[in-house]
């Protein structure tokens, strides 16, 4: 059986924590427009307890952006729903969908990239820069992750992991 490789592009990932960005998005029904403005400083995939729960599913794609959310329509029709600890959760009154979630008192917004405006009419897809970096949390994955993104147990100050779970020592790191 092969031995995991962590694939680790460290130029794409520093490339998009240092990454501007100016995104407008939606929630399903369209009542709330929004614009979110700032620097990335995370884009992974979620596998913690509280993002499933209120997302209904796991892996949540959570876009971490240091700067402002604004509202071009709807800002009455959003909702604060407390989450775990100092998290508050902003949701859509009439649809219910979930637009940003973030701790009380940080100065960033973690939002979904399923509300961003971005499809070009020929594709779905991302743009690279909107893909996923890394799995974190990933001790609380319902099921194995077979991609060469970096897993991470809790956060990216953790141990790492294979895609089947197990911890990679740091001399396997280091590769």
């Amino acid at each position: 059986m092969p031995t995991f490789q962590p694939v680790f592009d460290v130029q794409k990932m520093a490339s998009a924590m240092d990454t501007f960005i100016k995104q407008t998005g939606q929630c399903f029904c369209g009542a709330v427009r929004f614009q979110v403005e700032g620097h990335m400083i995370f884009n992974e995939l979620c596998h913690c307890r509280a993002c499933g729960r209120a997302r209904g599913m796991t892996p949540v794609h959570l876009i971490g952006v240091e700067g402002t959310f604004s509202f071009d329509k709807g800002e009455e029709l959003m909702k604060m729903i407390p989450g775990m600890g100092s998290m508050i959760h902003a949701i859509c009154r009439e649809c219910g969908s979930g637009l940003y979630q973030r701790p009380q008192d940080e100065n960033f917004y973690a939002v979904f990239p399923t509300t961003f405006q971005i499809e070009d009419g020929l594709s779905c897809l991302l743009p690279d820069i909107y893909q996923a970096q890394r799995h974190v949390n990933y001790e609380n994955r319902l099921q194995d992750s077979l991609d060469e993104l970096p897993k991470y147990k809790a956060f990216t100050d953790g141990p790492m992991m294979t895609n089947t779970g197990a911890i990679i020592c740091h001399s396997e790191r280091v590769k």
